[in-house]
């Protein structure tokens, strides 16, 4: 990546805060920084601002909304769980219903569970958990490579982990790449892979802070897990990363803030970081609801959609090595309210993105010698009744048949609403259309041609009507596609 003479650097640690902190500086007075460029730092130490006592406040101040899971656990008897193996910083395998000792010390001391088998919880009732080892990942939850069916009927609730790799990874054992080989080889299908990931998970109360990678993991084809009352803060990568293939999340009640930013340098002690990802990634998941949250400060954004375009597909060693067929499709987005962010939802967000460097081997449209783009799919969402404050671009829009209603955006958004792409209208697939943008209320005094931009010829191709400014005038009179 070029480096300019001046560039902003976001200071990411302490992390616990809500908002982001930045500054301007000169590159001549940081050359470790162009040595080192934007890869994390690897640390021992991976919670060294944070304490016991600032995560239990945090955790103290989640949301408490009602939550279950779709069916009923077995009844069975609550074990305390020994608080010395737990300080023994080995992994605990879970089975039946589990609860930490309420008065056990887990700080720094590299607790972390795996979980195997169906009809399991535990309740860590607020303990702050932290690692000293950023590559341990808190809570894994996993189906067996022998297993014939997804585990099943899972929930973490009352839980506090900070400095780990992941909070939480839900995921099947076996990497993904050798499954995407028995698929080649027609010894499974996409189907049985979703009936083989883990499914009806519930994680309630949990507090994600500081995680080196993303904070909560779901990997492919998991179904069904709801992410509740919670807060994800401070992951180096994704604070919530839906995987291709998963399905039908549920995430409510809940906030993002300060995710996104990884390390790449240290300052006289300070690390710091880039802007590099977003709150929520929904990489070719279906069917989800992400309501009732609230995303704040986030590097690249509030929730994006998108279809991994099968990155690195010449290197089969990689984990991920799986051709993604499904797109980002009919999910969501509601009651949520954006605030500090560059974007707040962005559907199709890798449509007009150069992926040169990604060495993608599905999907091209459009190649140079210094640039390759591919057809993004995201498709049937809805996003409505959501409030935007200080956001630089609230919804962009690069792919067809969305619908974006009710909404309110404040006078502080740079750019309500951006519709096409033109990366797309010059490929096969032509001119983003059908999209429905109506009902909105806008609060900055512009019209709506400026309100709503469309990119190349798109404005020809959606809908927009019904919307109004902040004193209930109408903006736009009747449903007109231009």
């Amino acid at each position: 990546m070029p480096i300019t003479m001046t560039f902003s650097i976001i200071i990411t640690y302490p992390k616990t805060a809500s908002k982001r902190a930045s500054l301007t500086i000169l590159a001549a007075m940081l050359p470790m920084v162009m040595l080192v460029g934007c890869s994390s730092v690897p640390s021992t130490d991976a919670t060294p601002n944070i304490d016991p006592v600032s995560v239990t406040a945090q955790f103290n101040q989640l949301s408490n909304q009602p939550m279950s899971l779709t069916h009923d656990s077995p009844a069975q008897t609550v074990k305390t769980l020994d608080c010395a193996s737990l300080q023994s910083g080995k992994a605990l395998e879970l089975t039946g219903q589990n609860r930490i000792p309420a008065t056990c010390d887990l700080w720094q001391k590299n607790t972390h569970f795996m979980i195997r088998q169906s009809n399991v919880s535990l309740d860590c009732q607020g303990i702050p958990m932290s690692s000293r080892d950023n590559a341990i990942t808190a809570f894994t939850i996993q189906t067996p490579s022998k297993a014939t069916a997804g585990i099943d009927n899972i929930a973490l609730k009352n839980c506090a982990v900070s400095g780990y790799n992941h909070g939480v990874l839900i995921e099947q054992q076996t990497p993904a790449k050798v499954r995407y080989q028995q698929l080649l080889a027609k010894q499974t299908t996409r189907e049985q892979q979703k009936q083989l990931s883990p499914k009806h998970i519930l994680l309630n109360r949990i507090l994600v802070s500081d995680s080196k990678n993303s904070g909560i993991f779901i990997g492919d084809h998991v179904q069904q897990v709801t992410l509740a009352n919670s807060r994800v803060t401070g992951s180096g990568t994704v604070g919530v990363y839906l995987e291709f293939g998963s399905g039908q999340h549920q995430i409510r009640y809940n906030q993002f803030d300060g995710n996104g930013f990884r390390e790449f340098a240290n300052v006289a002690g300070v690390p710091v970081g880039k802007p590099n990802r977003e709150a929520i990634a929904i990489d070719s998941s279906a069917n989800n609801t992400i309501a009732y949250n609230r995303f704040t400060g986030n590097g690249a954004g509030g929730v994006l959609l998108y279809r991994n375009c099968f990155e690195h597909a010449d290197d089969p060693t990689r984990n991920n090595h799986f051709l993604r067929t499904e797109g980002s499709n009919n999910n969501l987005i509601e009651h949520n309210i954006f605030d500090d962010e560059p974007v707040g939802v962005w559907v199709a967000s890798r449509q007009s993105r150069n992926l040169k460097g990604f060495a993608c081997g599905a999907y091209l449209i459009q190649e140079t010698a210094l640039s390759r783009y591919h057809l993004d799919d995201s498709e049937h969402n809805v996003i409505r009744d959501n409030q935007f404050g200080k956001v630089t671009n609230a919804i962009k829009l690069e792919d067809d048949g969305n619908e974006v209603r009710f909404n309110r955006f404040s006078e502080q958004v740079t750019q309500p609403i951006q519709v096409g792409s033109v990366i797309r209208e010059q490929s096969s697939e032509g001119v983003v259309k059908g999209n429905q943008i109506r009902d909105n209320v806008f609060a900055k005094p512009l019209p709506i041609t400026q309100l709503i931009a469309f990119v190349g010829k798109s404005a020809e191709q959606n809908t927009h009507c019904q919307n109004f400014d902040a004193n209930q005038q109408k903006l736009d009179n009747n449903c007109l596609t231009h």
